[in-house]
């Protein structure tokens, strides 16, 4: 696994006048939601699913209509280079049906990251300060549960619909109004960094100084909506997440507090894994690319006297074993084509000088 294995569905962010006004619109609502907590009538709660839900599925149809007209080109995400899948006979076969497959990443990419981001508010809380939270205890189990679902649902939908316009716009504005001689990928980092903001912001009513520990949930979850633009994975994992934490503090049986804690542990441990798996194998990935790109001429023949590989030539057949000459051999080569590089005993030169062939 690699954060190539992510689903890319970038696409630019068309200019739209009035995708500010609805994320103010939006991100008040879930303000004011978050600042009162529970000094707001019943009905208030409702009503902020409505605006949120309402105003993130209309921003969303609105851009997809803009989208078909010709606009800016999108812009990368602020890490390093995905590579594209390989095609080729070492590329393993995808497993499963495709109709599941696609959203099974997302939702397993979404848990990961929730995971990873477990260690950093673990590494932070000798750091800070935090302020106290009253949680109000239930009789039952199922009522503990119940409760702890509805609380989730309404924080992860509130801050997922947020964060999301905020992403958007933060794009959309920084690409109209960018300089010239800025990169590109300053658009993604623009967008991520607005979006962070915001999410650490609004655990601030609740948490104070302690609103720092999420800094790496707001960095990983603004990234991947920047990355996947899906908003359910966010939402599903989310709740998912806040119901266990919940559970371990809220929940009247201690068997119930203890496995939820246990399975709060083993869920940030496996997503910190995961995602160091992931950036690392990413990592190397850019890396032999980057070198395989550096030694590969532009027009794909390298420097010589010599035909390009498959012309025909007084060389052996591409099946006939080596071993061909190694780098730095010496010369003078036989006038005719490079075998193909997958012959065995076969590398072609990365550079020549004369009739022979000499290492970068």
């Amino acid at each position: 696994m690699s954060l190539r294995s992510v689903p890319d569905g970038r696409t630019a962010v068309p200019p739209a006048g009035w995708l500010p006004v609805v994320t103010v619109a939006v991100l008040a609502t879930t303000t004011a939601d978050v600042v009162a907590d529970d000094h707001l009538p019943r009905w208030w709660w409702l009503a902020t699913l409505a605006v949120c839900i309402a105003g993130y599925l209309g921003t969303v149809a609105g851009l997809r209509r803009l989208r078909r007209r010709p606009g800016p080109s999108g812009s990368t995400p602020p890490t390093v280079p995905i590579p594209v899948v390989p095609t080729g006979p070492t590329a393993r076969p995808a497993r499963g049906p495709a109709r599941l497959r696609r959203p099974a990443v997302l939702l397993a990419s979404a848990l990961a990251a929730l995971g990873a981001s477990f260690a950093w508010s673990v590494a932070s809380a000798p750091f800070l300060h935090q302020r106290p939270v009253s949680i109000p205890g239930v009789p039952t189990v199922g009522g503990a549960v119940g409760r702890a679902a509805l609380l989730a649902l309404n924080t992860s939908v509130l801050e997922e619909c947020s964060v999301a316009l905020v992403v958007l716009t933060a794009a959309m504005v920084t690409d109209r109004f960018r300089p010239r001689h800025w990169d590109p990928r300053s658009v993604a980092v623009v967008a991520v960094t607005a979006g962070t903001a915001v999410r650490v912001l609004l655990h601030v009513p609740l948490w104070g100084v302690g609103a720092v520990a999420r800094v790496g949930l707001a960095v990983v979850l603004a990234w991947l909506f920047w990355r996947t633009r899906r908003i359910w994975p966010l939402v599903l994992a989310h709740v998912l997440w806040d119901t266990v934490v919940l559970q371990s503090a809220m929940s009247p049986a201690l068997e119930v507090k203890a496995l939820c804690g246990l399975a709060v542990l083993g869920w940030g441990v496996a997503g910190t894994v995961v995602t160091i798996v992931a950036l690392v194998r990413s990592r190397r990935l850019v890396q032999a690319e980057t070198l395989a790109a550096r030694r590969r001429p532009a027009d794909g023949r390298w420097p010589g006297s010599w035909p390009p590989a498959g012309a025909p030539g007084s060389w052996p057949p591409a099946g006939a074993p080596g071993p061909w000459p190694g780098i730095g051999a010496p010369g003078p080569w036989p006038p005719g084509p490079w075998p193909p590089a997958d012959v065995p005993g076969h590398r072609p030169p990365e550079r020549v000088d004369g009739n022979r062939s000499q290492p970068f």
